[in-house]
């Protein structure tokens, strides 16, 4: 795990279980030739709600893609909670918002509009 965002990720991810205790599942996904383009970095559900985060780090220069844009776009159609946390304090705040509101109303970081083709 030497990689600055998988490090990130791993945090995040034990912040959560933490945090939500048996009412969270989540996991890392490890990209590879298997795994759709631009699935968010961690996906789980939380007290019956999937999430999708994009971990990134907090520099300027580190922006979701545009088919992980679009990918977190239809998720959020899909009524998921979706987000870009730069820190830990950021995953944690995203999913308490996410769970205090309608997938309608979602705060998310970026353009997340998603054509119906």
């Amino acid at each position: 795990m030497s990689q600055p965002e998988s490090r990130l990720s791993y945090n995040i991810q034990k912040a959560l279980r933490r945090e939500y205790g048996r009412d969270i599942w989540c996991f890392k996904v490890h990209g590879g030739p298997l795994t759709p383009a631009g699935v968010p970095d961690i996906l789980g559900v939380v007290r019956g709600r999937l999430f999708a985060l994009e971990t990134k780090m907090p520099r300027r220069d580190s922006q979701p893609s545009e088919i992980q844009l679009y990918v977190m776009g239809r998720i959020a159609r899909a009524g998921g909670i979706v987000g870009v946390p730069r820190s830990v304090a950021d995953a944690l705040d995203m999913l308490a918002w996410g769970l205090t509101h309608d997938a309608t109303s979602q705060r998310i970081q970026g353009d997340f509009s998603v054509s119906d083709e």
